[in-house]
């Protein structure tokens, strides 16, 4: 238990380092891998399930206490912040519309688990980013086809009936089923060991996730060479503007500072393994390339707000 603990420790201390190491390999090595990436979508279920044990359906009754920062978090994050970047990430890349449609999906991405740690990892406010992303994650199959429809519907001929239906099977099963297998660990008083096992093997399944997906990337980025500076500063932008409206919103509905701090982090970081899935299930290779760089730098970006926000305590 103390190495797994350990080994845990040092994946999650180096996760900025490990992560582009991971995708220079699956990118240098994608003639290799590309048999193997069918496989994805198996993988981020398993990942799902995993990452879903510590929740609990009773962290949910926790938003009823402030329904309206949930509320305008989900209008602001889901329909406002897609309808400001589809258009502009049009206008930056006019050439190249699945570069602008990646960015977008960006938007349009759940909330993602990975708040959870760095809400943890600030002393924040745990019940307000559990019961944000648990809520969210549950209503996906929803909010994320009509968003998308809404948003860029017009110019992408995409069945909203195949979108819920694989939202389901990637996010909302393993979800649920998730949380009833950490009830039932929890009623055997097994969770916390349980928890450092799942912790430890979804670690190695995001690392298979993201090894796939740049290696069904690579052929694309040969023909976006010369956009990859400008894409990469384009998806920076697009994660500063999550974390300032969250902020924003945050800091005119409540006067907590670790609220204010959990919300950030929540509105800030989204779901980009599923992004990664769908861009690939729905797109050319080419829309995942913007997610692939979110992921990439969701945590140095964190890391970031992280200090911003220790500065300002």
């Amino acid at each position: 238990m103390d190495t797994l603990r350990r080994t845990n420790g040092f994946l999650e201390k180096w996760i900025a380092i490990i992560m582009p190491l991971i995708m220079l390999l699956g990118m240098s090595t994608g003639h290799l891998l590309l048999d193997w990436t069918g496989w994805t979508g198996i993988l981020f279920m398993l990942l799902t399930f995993l990452s879903s044990i510590h929740a609990d359906f009773n962290r949910i009754l926790h938003i009823g206490k402030r329904p309206w920062l949930f509320i305008c978090l989900m209008l602001v994050l889901h329909l406002l912040m897609p309808l400001a970047v589809y258009p502009a990430a049009q206008q930056l890349f006019p050439e190249q519309e699945q570069l602008a449609l990646g960015i977008t999906l960006i938007t349009l991405l759940p909330l993602g688990v990975t708040s959870i740690f760095w809400v943890s990892y600030s002393r924040a406010n745990m019940e307000t980013v559990l019961s944000f992303v648990t809520m969210n994650t549950l209503l996906s199959p929803l909010l994320v086809p009509l968003t998308f429809l809404w948003v860029i519907g017009a110019e992408v001929q995409l069945s909203a009936g195949a979108l819920i239906i694989s939202l389901m099977k990637l996010v909302l099963v393993p979800t649920i089923l998730g949380i009833f297998f950490g009830s039932w660990l929890r009623r055997r008083d097994a969770l916390a060991k349980a928890q450092q096992g799942a912790s430890f093997a979804s670690k190695l399944l995001l690392y298979m996730i993201v090894l796939l997906n740049a290696a069904s990337v690579s052929e694309q980025l040969v023909s976006i060479q010369e956009s990859l500076a400008a894409l990469l500063l384009a998806v920076f932008a697009v994660m500063l503007l999550g974390y300032a409206l969250s902020s924003l919103l945050a800091h005119s509905l409540t006067k907590s500072r670790d609220i204010r701090i959990a919300a950030a982090y929540a509105g800030g970081i989204r779901n980009y393994t599923v992004g990664v899935v769908l861009a690939a299930s729905f797109f050319t290779p080419a829309a995942g390339v913007p997610v692939l760089l979110a992921m990439l730098l969701q945590h140095p970006v964190a890391l970031m707000f992280y200090y911003l926000f220790k500065r300002w305590n």
